[in-house]
């Protein structure tokens, strides 16, 4: 092609040996990485395998997080100018708390029992942010309804 023409060319203006063959580029990069990967296509697989079943069980214990915290690093100019509002106005207010409550085993969520236990421990979390003069803007959750306390039956009924 051009390459070859091209380096015949140079060969010929540098007095070389015509009838030497053409270099060959270095064979490196993601070039050669693709080239490998296709002709041991087998091992590729087999080592993407173990790879996925190895940090597959710690997938599975990730967790979510909504939190810009855990996402940008210290330094960031964004996360720089987010604790400046963090130390002005508090961090509740900036990015909201979540808590993810779970029923005992055997039992369920849509139920009055695990409502009233919710709403009890949430009065209590509230009550104990006040103790520490820490003002709570808003709690909600499907056992609260405009900032009102509602079973799960009464829930239910309005939703029939």
């Amino acid at each position: 092609g051009v390459a070859a023409a091209a380096d015949a060319a140079a060969r010929a203006l540098s007095g070389a040996d015509a009838a030497a063959p053409p270099s060959e580029p270095l064979d490196i990069g993601w070039g050669a990485f693709g080239r490998w990967t296709v002709r041991n296509r087998a091992g590729v697989m087999a080592a993407a395998a173990v790879l996925a079943f190895v940090v597959s069980p710690a997938s599975l214990e990730t967790k979510f997080t909504s939190s810009p915290q855990a996402i940008f690093p210290n330094g960031f100019p964004s996360m720089d100018f987010a604790r400046e509002l963090i130390d002005s106005y508090g961090e509740g207010r900036i990015w909201p708390y979540y808590l993810m409550l779970d029923a005992n085993e055997g039992e369920t969520v849509f139920s009055d029992e695990f409502f009233d236990a919710a709403g009890d421990f949430l009065r209590d979390v509230n009550a104990s942010l006040a103790s520490h003069q820490v003002a709570v803007q808003s709690v909600m959750g499907l056992m609260y309804l405009n900032g009102e306390y509602v079973r799960w039956t009464e829930l239910q009924a309005m939703l029939q």
